[in-house]
């Protein structure tokens, strides 16, 4: 490389350097505008209604989560290939779970429940819940639906619950919702 050639080429990662300062200094003073909008909740009425109903149960004993994506909860098993794995978790990754029951002090996933309102009558949602039930049961968690209603007998779900995932009733709460 000659002098002619050496000084050529710093001066092009010179004038590349100023024109980089100069970017970052006009671009500072504008707002990144990202796609993006605030959602004013993250239950329906029902749902929130029920977590009430679960938390008046359950929250002595075990915490509850809601709106958890699946793939927070299980996951694809080791030795696929990534290729397997990827599909295995593109499945699950935007499907969220209505609820979480966990353990209190580890926060173990005990089971997950699922509230189930108009909108399960449908083919595609009876399809996701098949699906979702399916992957549940392959992880080896517990999962109990309850159609959604205007009131709930806290015995009853407590039951429920109990029952779905394999559990002692300590206390036999009686109440109602």
């Amino acid at each position: 490389m000659n002098q002619y050639d050496l000084l050529l080429t710093v001066g092009i990662i010179a004038a590349l350097a100023v024109v980089a300062a100069l970017l970052r200094i006009v671009l500072r003073g504008r707002a990144v505008t990202l796609p993006y909008e605030r959602i004013e909740r993250l239950c329906t009425p029902a749902e929130r209604s029920f977590l009430g109903v679960l938390e008046q149960i359950f929250a002595s004993e075990y915490r509850i989560f809601g709106k958890l994506r699946l793939a927070d909860i299980i996951c694809p098993c080791k030795g696929l290939s990534r290729s397997e794995r990827s599909s295995a978790f593109n499945r699950i990754v935007g499907k969220p779970v209505d609820f979480a029951v966990c353990d209190l002090s580890t926060l173990e996933i005990i089971g997950v429940v699922e509230l189930d309102d108009s909108s399960h009558g449908g083919s595609v949602r009876q399809r996701r819940d098949e699906f979702l039930d399916a992957a549940l049961s392959a992880a080896d968690v517990s999962v109990v639906h309850f159609r959604a209603q205007k009131a709930y007998v806290l015995a009853e779900v407590r039951q429920r619950v109990l029952q779905a995932f394999r559990l002692s009733d300590s206390s036999g709460g009686t109440q109602a919702a």
